[in-house]
């Protein structure tokens, strides 16, 4: 999982910019007023009557609009890379409380955006992904290749998958994977972009770069099911629901929603002699009180996404990712839009 922590002293430098940029732009705009210079005895307490007003100010901008980041782990390689901080536009999702009945994303959330958001089951676990599928959107997994709609979704260009190396000699796999930052006891499995496999595929020696995913069930993959037979690479498929659908709650709908609904919305679902109770009460159908939505992260076998948490509620949602303000480890990267 890719958990991103945004610092919160006054002394840290993501918390100062908005603080020092208030602040300059008052000095300037009180510096080219001429009674700031003919009554100079004010200036101090003007200037740090200014410096408050900036603090509360870059407080607010902090909170409500815009806020830095830092990415520590890998699971959205090679769009985000850790070392890397990223700009998150709050406003207008940061709502607290949102209003009732307010729909709070689902105009604002397009497939592709890259989303910061708290992690289901928790308050203070922040984690950024990017959003696959919107609410009554039907997702699937099928080899590994994402389906939304029953239309295949091509992967984002910096997006990592697995592949099987197969070389003439066994030497030059060997040589190659350590390399490639291949899998730790999977000799020939290897992570890369869909460009670096398509230029690996052309070096001499290699006979085959193939995509690689495991067919094996996972019960710790949503909805936890030992009978639907997920795992990581197939999933699926499933309805989003969207805030006020409803479902009748037939046991294969309360097999793949109620997971769902009791970590999401606080219900609880069981069956009774044939019947389907909500919190103890016999009910035929459910109406969901919230939009979900679908997320993925880039590196698709190091990520801990809505495949293994399930469908992402839109209350969780903070803000949209939108550059990458600087980097710890790459220079370049600086002020870099993300794709």
């Amino acid at each position: 999982m890719l958990v991103i922590h945004a610092t919160g002293s006054i002394f840290d430098w993501d918390w100062m910019l908005p603080v020092l940029f208030l602040s300059g732009l008052g000095l300037v705009f009180i510096s080219r007023r001429k009674s700031f210079w003919s009554g100079r005895f004010l200036m101090v307490p003007g200037v740090l009557l200014l410096m408050v007003a900036s603090l509360a100010g870059g407080r607010w901008v902090r909170k409500h609009c815009f806020q830095i980041f830092h990415v520590p782990s890998d699971s959205m390689s090679q769009t985000l890379l850790p070392g890397d901080r990223i700009g998150a536009f709050l406003w207008p999702f940061a709502q607290e409380p949102p209003r009732k009945g307010y729909r709070r994303t689902s105009l604002r959330v397009s497939r592709g955006d890259v989303l910061v958001y708290t992690a289901p089951g928790t308050e203070d676990v922040v984690c950024v992904k990017r959003c696959v599928a919107l609410p009554g959107d039907v997702v699937e997994l099928r080899q590994s290749r994402l389906m939304v709609n029953g239309q295949f979704v091509a992967l984002p260009p910096a997006a990592i998958e697995r592949y099987r190396l197969t070389c003439c000699d066994a030497r030059v796999c060997q040589v190659l994977s350590a390399r490639l930052g291949g899998a730790t006891g999977a000799p020939g499995i290897v992570y890369l972009t869909a460009l670096q496999a398509s230029l690996l595929r052309a070096l001499p020696g290699v006979a085959d770069v193939s995509r690689s995913y495991s067919r094996k069930p996972n019960v710790r993959v949503y909805p936890y099911s030992d009978t639907l037979l997920w795992n990581l690479n197939r999933w699926g498929p499933m309805r989003l629901p969207a805030m006020g659908d409803s479902i009748q709650l037939t046991p294969g709908a309360v097999a793949l929603y109620a997971p769902m609904i009791k970590h999401s919305e606080g219900r609880v679902f069981r069956w009774q002699n044939g019947v389907a109770l909500v919190d103890g009460q016999p009910c035929g159908w459910y109406v969901f009180a919230k939009d979900y939505f679908f997320v993925l992260g880039d590196h698709r076998m190091e990520s801990l996404d809505s495949r293994m948490q399930g469908p992402l509620p839109g209350d969780r949602i903070l803000g949209k990712a939108l550059r990458i303000v600087w980097s710890e480890s790459r220079p370049d990267r600086f002020m870099k839009t993300i794709p």
